[in-house]
């Protein structure tokens, strides 16, 4: 494949093509988005399976990626990977981070498709997800994250995920804590659901150096292998973000 830059792709309004339902402030979308894909070849995964131009995408001569796997194809945050040691199987996996998942809202744009047709047409092959993760963003914000930890040191936090944690970053003014950056994590990292209330404004603040926003809340349900599975056949079931009223959660 010939390697191109990223920025053959012309910029496009923001979208996130069909999953998004909004109500004031609040707006859902895909977060998080990794799928094995096996017995399919490199080109095919690109161009039949991602539907991106094969022109576009950077070979990278096999760069280190996540555990188990080294990246061969890439363009931006949208990201191709090949097993390696343990994890050998024949096949590749796609993967999409959050910046990622935004950058592929401009090809599913461009193809004149929505995420529903996109993992639609990814179940027709041999796949798995390991990961896939519904985000809500809270511009208001409706929850305090600081307020959160404070009651879940207080012992007033009830969920059935039995491992919660939290982070609190901030300062002292005038013997009063100011948060900068409160996580609060429920669930274990390594379980197939774990939910995540952060302060996305502050985040993005200290990794990028963008200009503060600190009514920027995110939400994030994290789930994986089975349990991803499964958030996908619903999402194709109801095709709408929604579905989530109609779950028994219990957490």
């Amino acid at each position: 494949m010939e390697e191109r830059s990223g920025s053959f792709l012309p910029e496009l309004p923001y979208t996130n093509r069909g999953v998004i339902r909004q109500k004031e402030e609040l707006s859902a979308l895909i977060g998080w988005c990794q799928i094995t894909v096996k017995e399919v070849p490199l080109e095919a995964v690109i161009e039949d399976v991602l539907r991106i131009p094969l022109e576009l995408m950077t070979v990278t001569g096999y760069e280190k990626g996540i555990a188990g796997h080294e990246v061969v194809a890439i363009f931006d945050n949208i990201k191709v990977l090949k097993p390696t040691g343990n994890a050998q199987y024949q096949g590749f996996q796609i993967l999409m981070s959050g910046k990622g998942c935004r950058n592929y809202e401009n090809f599913l744009q461009l193809n004149e498709e929505t995420w529903f047709d996109f993992l639609n047409r990814v179940c027709q092959y041999h796949i798995n997800f390991p990961r896939i993760d519904l985000a809500i963003d809270d511009r208001k914000p409706y929850l305090s994250i600081p307020d959160l930890i404070v009651r879940t040191k207080e012992g007033l936090l009830s969920s059935k995920l039995r491992e919660i944690d939290f982070h609190d970053s901030g300062e002292l003014k005038e013997e009063v804590f100011q948060s900068k950056g409160g996580s609060l994590y429920l669930g274990s990292s390594a379980s197939n659901l774990r939910l995540v209330f952060y302060e996305k404004g502050y985040e993005q603040n200290k990794k990028y150096g963008t200009e503060l926003d600190e009514n920027w809340n995110r939400y994030e349900l994290r789930f994986r292998q089975e349990m991803a599975v499964s958030v996908v056949q619903e999402l194709l079931r109801y095709r709408d973000i929604e579905m989530w009223q109609d779950w028994q959660w219990k957490c």
